[in-house]
């Protein structure tokens, strides 16, 4: 409920690593850099390959708070402009029904099928797309994955606007199998109460192969939220619509979502 189906296929996980950041003129502008075993949450590698991840943010209006939502009411208007990426290689076992990769636990990667295809909806744009690339095929290899992003958010007098461009790219060294994947999300919201009572919407749009036509996912979700203590305690609900479009049939499923959250 808090991600899009967007974020949700592209993101890496956690990871062991380190990173440097901090930011720059009061919080005009923010900068991230970071080297990581890319091997997944509480795993190691045993080759020399690592993930290297960079972000930049640019906030031209005055500092602003990374965080979803106009809580507090922004008496002046805010704009933020960021823009990430991210390498990484990983390791293929020899190929077949068997296939797989030394990183499954990144959300990317996740949910890589023993057969031709997965399930829309289901694993990252790598993990969806492995056999369906010909990244099974028969000997061990390396696949080289890039992926980028940009986004933007605003925030107003509590009103919010946020949206995202994902691009990623994976491609094996030694087969030379490439599959391209892209996606963005447009999400709005508005304190109907100040600090307690929020309406938003959302409109994903996820494409795992863009060779291939007929296989994206969109998602509309209008949502309703009440802040007891900001994020810290929250209870949200979303209804929407996930779209799934084949070349033989396409699907149109509603979710019913209720959540609560209590950070401490």
């Amino acid at each position: 409920m808090d991600r899009s189906i967007v974020v949700e296929a592209f993101k890496p996980t956690y990871d062991i690593g380190a990173m440097l950041h901090g930011k720059v003129a009061n919080g005009l502008a923010y900068y991230y850099a970071g080297v990581y075993g890319g091997a997944g949450q509480t795993s190691t590698r045993s080759t020399n390959d690592n993930m290297f991840v960079a972000r930049a943010v640019v906030n031209p209006l005055g500092d602003m708070a990374y965080s979803e939502s106009d809580m507090d009411g922004s008496v002046k208007p805010l704009l933020s402009i960021g823009a990430n990426y991210f390498m990484n290689t990983l390791n293929k076992s020899a190929g077949g029904a068997t296939a797989t990769l030394d990183n499954t636990n990144a959300n990317y990667a996740a949910t890589v099928s023993t057969t031709s295809t997965a399930a829309l909806g289901n694993g990252g744009w790598l993990g969806r797309g492995f056999r369906k690339a010909g990244f099974a095929a028969a000997g061990i290899d390396k696949i080289d994955v890039d992926s980028y992003g940009a986004d933007l958010a605003f925030k107003w007098m509590g009103f919010s606007l946020q949206g995202e461009y994902l691009l990623a790219q994976a491609e094996a060294n030694s087969s030379k199998h490439l599959l391209r994947a892209q996606g963005f999300y447009v999400q709005t919201g508005y304190m109907i109460i100040p600090h307690k009572l929020e309406a938003a919407f959302r409109y994903s749009y996820f494409d795992p192969d863009r060779d291939m036509i007929n296989d994206h996912l969109i998602e509309t979700v209008g949502a309703v939220s009440y802040y007891f203590d900001k994020h810290n305690l929250k209870l949200q609900g979303d209804i929407g619509n996930i779209h799934s479009q084949t070349s033989t049939k396409p699907t149109d499923d509603m979710q019913y979502r209720l959540q609560v959250q209590l950070i401490f």
